[in-house]
């Protein structure tokens, strides 16, 4: 997964970057975590992995995107609804429909930003406030789908490094 260094005077800050799936074939579900910062880059990069999986999509078609460890979500600007829009289009609008969950904070899912990202989908998806509700909607156990994206996330974190940089004082930049 991508890493993404950012230091702000003296601190060192880690911060991971990434979306990473977990497809149960046996529950017919592919299970994906949004981590802290997500680009456009990476949705791309991971329709692209999802396209060329083979197990994807699962014959059932369900999906959950869990969406609440995201760090900001301002990165949802028009360039990456454009592109998730035109991805859509191309790749997953041609396989089997899917039933997607989504799962996002209240604060996320009623920012505009995050309600163009939501609008590039059918109406097969919908959006969840808990893991709990979005599982009960999709007919897979929340017991199962939980420890799954909790290692997803783990996963994630363990690919982040940290660097640390000194940068002038406000005021004192030329």
């Amino acid at each position: 997964m991508p890493i993404h260094h950012e230091s702000h005077t003296g601190a060192s800050w880690k911060i991971v970057m990434g979306i990473a799936y977990r497809i149960l074939a046996e529950e017919g579900i592919t299970v994906v975590a949004w981590h802290d910062l997500v680009t456009a880059q990476m949705f791309l990069r991971h329709v692209e992995r999802l396209a060329a999986d083979p197990e994807w999509p699962p014959p059932q078609g369900l999906q959950l995107a869990d969406m609440t460890t995201i760090f900001d979500e301002k990165m949802m600007d028009g360039e990456f609804v454009q592109s998730i829009a035109e991805v859509y289009s191309e790749q997953i609008g041609r396989s089997i429909p899917l039933r997607i969950a989504v799962v996002a904070s209240e604060a996320l899912a009623h920012t505009p930003e995050f309600q163009k990202f939501i609008a590039c989908y059918p109406p097969s998806l919908k959006v969840f406030h808990t893991l709990e509700s979005a599982t009960a909607w999709l007919g897979v156990d929340v017991q199962t789908v939980r420890p799954v994206l909790e290692e997803l996330r783990r996963n994630l974190d363990a690919h982040v490094s940290t660097t640390t940089m000194t940068l002038p004082a406000p005021g004192n930049q030329h």
